[in-house]
């Protein structure tokens, strides 16, 4: 079969659908670069992970350790998870002197006010709340 020429119609015509699917290619890129910069830009960072304790403030003072004979006059059991023993028998922020676990056993040397001033078994001497949300009576004198 012989060839056919195209004709200047169908020239101009094949150069305007070239034109048109360019342009679409072209657009086409341009909304993919756009997504794609805008999804970089709004991707959320991972924040990192907080351990799960409680971390106390460092100690304004030493705590206390029990170095003469004290007179004990009941014994307690911690039944919350991170009850605070304070310096003094306040809920004041500067005053925790540590973070006592459930289940840790203390020496009671007084009760005034609501609050027990306690020994722990490392020798430690602070106060905690007498609460019974916070601890329980095991032996305490009258």
């Amino acid at each position: 079969m012989p060839r056919r020429e195209l004709g200047k119609y169908h020239l101009r015509r094949l150069q305007e659908t070239f034109c048109w699917v360019a342009l679409g290619i072209t657009l086409l890129v341009i909304v993919f670069m756009a997504y794609a910069f805008f999804q970089e830009r709004s991707v959320v960072k991972p924040v990192p992970r907080v351990s799960v304790e409680r971390k106390s403030e460092p100690p304004r003072s030493k705590p206390k350790r029990v170095k003469e004979p004290i007179k004990i006059i009941g014994e307690i059991k911690v039944i919350v998870d991170g009850l605070n023993l304070r310096s003094s028998p306040e809920k004041a922020p500067g005053n925790v002197i540590g973070v006592l676990r459930k289940g840790r056993g203390l020496k009671v040397v007084s009760k005034s006010d609501g609050w027990y001033e306690v020994v722990t078994p490392d020798g430690k001497r602070g106060y905690v709340s007498a609460h019974p949300r916070y601890v329980r009576i095991l032996k305490m004198k009258r």
